[in-house]
Parts: C-alpha cells; structure tokens; sequence
C-alpha cells in the first residue's frame, strides 16, 4: 500500500497506525532520506557546499538500514532519535532533490520491501509512506492513497508537534518545502495515477485510519 502526501498531511503517522491495524509491516521512507541528510551534515556541517558529486562521493559509503521497529541505522549507529532536528528537516528536501539520492533510496525502498514481503509465510502487505511512492517507486501497488490538507492545518500539524515557532513560520516553511518537492526534477511531488485522495483537513488522524483500512478491506 502507497501513501504519499505533502508535509504536514499525517502520511507517517497515519500509515504507521494503518499497518498496525492491517497487521502489516511499515516502511518509512521519508526517515530513509532523513538520515542520508544527517549523514551528510556531519561530513559537510555547511549546506552551502553540497554539490551532486560530493553526494555521489559519499552515497558508496553509507551503511544504511532499517530495524523492524523503525528504527534507522547508520552502520551500527541508531539515529532515529535525531532525524527530526531542525537542521535536518531544513535541508532534506535539498539533500532529496538530487537525482544520485533518489536512485539509491529508490533501490533501496524496493530492496527492503522485497524481504519484508519474502520473509512471512503468510500473504503479507507493506505499507510505504513517502511523496513519491505510488508514482514512482511502487506505481503497481494494489492500493494507493495520496493524504493532504490545507497549508494552514498543515501548519498547525506541525507546530503543535514540533511544539515551536509561529503558525505563519511554519507555513511559510512548508510552503517552501511543498514548492521545493513539486519542482524537482527526479520523482517530484504528485497525485499518483488511480489514487484515492483524501483530504484530512478537519479530520482526525483515527477517522483517516478507519477510512484507509475501511477501503482496503471491503
């Protein structure tokens, strides 16, 4: 199962909860691209210097990995606990956009998946959050959902998680990032072809959840 969406749509959340239901295994892949992010900042602390070669450069070398319970590694370093630092949240739709990144974490998403499939007995689902899932890395998959919002309850999503700046600082950043994600020219941000969309402005995150796993299972 695809869900994409914009920031701030409840994507991970609502797809973590949907997999819980559906007895399914979730993939977050937006955490993938988080961690290349970070990983990178810590080889190069100033943004200003990342070009696409010192990317392709470092791609080889990163031993990234999920754990069962979400978890992401680098090596044998768990750094879940810092992928939503602002300084990562501000520059992973930069680290994202290029095309080297994609390719690997596309691979790799589709890697993952394959043993998460393979590895049960029984018939098995995934369910795989991202902005690009069932447009381009899984156009096939059986269900297809794309979340979204009004930018203000976006906003508002993200403020009383994160539980700092200004409504208007964080439309204004989501704004960027929406832009910044809908212009790239790998994969960008878009409506993926026979999926359901579903707009959770004034919706609970449980009402979005009954919802999904209503369709799936009728």
């Amino acid at each position: 199962m695809a869900i994409d969406g914009p920031a701030g749509a409840g994507k991970s959340s609502v797809a973590r909860r949907v997999a819980g239901k559906l007895g399914y295994s979730y993939l977050d892949t937006g955490a993938m691209y988080r961690a290349v992010t970070l990983a990178f900042q810590e080889v190069h602390p100033n943004v200003a210097t990342w070009t696409e070669d010192k990317v392709r450069e470092l791609l080889p070398r990163l031993e990234l990995s999920m754990g069962v319970g979400g978890q992401v590694y680098l090596g044998d370093r768990d750094v879940t606990s810092g992928l939503r630092s602002k300084e990562v949240t501000e520059s992973v739709s930069r680290v994202s956009a290029m095309g080297a990144v994609r390719e690997a974490m596309v691979k790799l998403q589709r890697e993952v998946t394959g043993k998460l499939i393979q590895g049960n007995a029984e018939p098995h689902g995934v369910v795989i959050d991202g902005r690009d899932i069932g447009s381009h890395v899984f156009p096939g998959a059986r269900h297809r959902f794309y979340l979204d919002a009004t930018l203000e309850e976006r906003a508002r999503r993200r403020q009383a998680q994160e539980g700092d700046g200004t409504l208007q600082d964080w439309m204004e950043r989501i704004e960027r990032r929406d832009r910044q994600d809908s212009q790239r020219t790998v994969a960008p941000l878009t409506i993926p072809e026979g999926a359901r969309v579903v707009d959770t402005t004034g919706m609970t995150e449980q009402e979005v959840v009954s919802l999904i796993v209503e369709v799936v299972t009728t």
